[in-house]
C-alpha cells in the first residue's frame, strides 16, 4: 500500500511567505506480528518478493527487483523464533545494518 503526503504551498499568515516543500512518497509498513529489518528503501525497486528458506528457520527474506536484478530489501523475523533482541543480534553477527528495525506487534 502506498500513500503520498506532500505540502506544496504553505503560507505563513504573519509575513505571507510561501514555502515550497517537495512531494515525498511514503510507503506504509503494514502492521505485522513479524519483526522487520529494512535494509534498503522499498521505493528503489520495481517489485518486492517474499521468500523463505534462504537463511535460518523463522526468517523471511524480502527481495527487491529492478530491471531483473534482485537485491536484499528486508528481513522479517517470526516472533516464535526470534525476539527483537535476538533478531538484532542475528543481524549484527552477519554484518547487516538495517536502516530501520520495527518490532512486530505480538499482543
Amino acid at each position: 500500500m502506498t500513500s503520498a503526503w506532500s505540502v506544496v504551498d504553505w503560507g505563513y499568515p504573519h509575513d505571507h511567505t510561501q514555502v515550497q516543500i517537495p512531494a515525498v512518497e511514503v510507503r506504509q509498513l503494514i502492521a505485522s506480528t513479524e519483526h522487520t529489518a529494512v535494509l534498503e528503501d522499498a521505493n528503489r525497486f520495481d517489485t518486492l518478493h517474499r521468500k523463505g528458506g534462504f537463511f535460518d528457520e523463522g526468517i523471511i527474506t524480502i527481495f527487491g527487483v529492478t530491471q531483473g536484478v534482485a537485491e536484499l530489501q528486508s528481513f522479517r523475523f517470526r516472533p516464535n523464533n526470534f525476539t527483537p533482541t535476538t533478531a538484532k543480534q542475528w543481524l549484527a553477527e552477519r554484518g547487516f545494518k538495517p536502516l530501520l528495525f520495527v518490532e512486530g506487534d505480538t499482543t
